[in-house]
């Protein structure tokens, strides 16, 4: 992951908005044992 979820006090401080503002390096996506799911539902 890209940045770090702050911790305070053993409890995770999440940003306001959507998200928790960080990001999957990109090289995960390349692992042979890596899948996508977008969550969308289709239909």
């Amino acid at each position: 992951m890209t940045g770090r979820i702050a911790i305070s006090d053993g409890m995770l401080s999440l940003p306001e908005g959507l998200g928790l503002g960080v990001a999957l390096r990109e090289e995960v996506l390349g692992r042979p044992d890596a899948g996508i799911e977008d969550g969308a539902e289709s239909g």
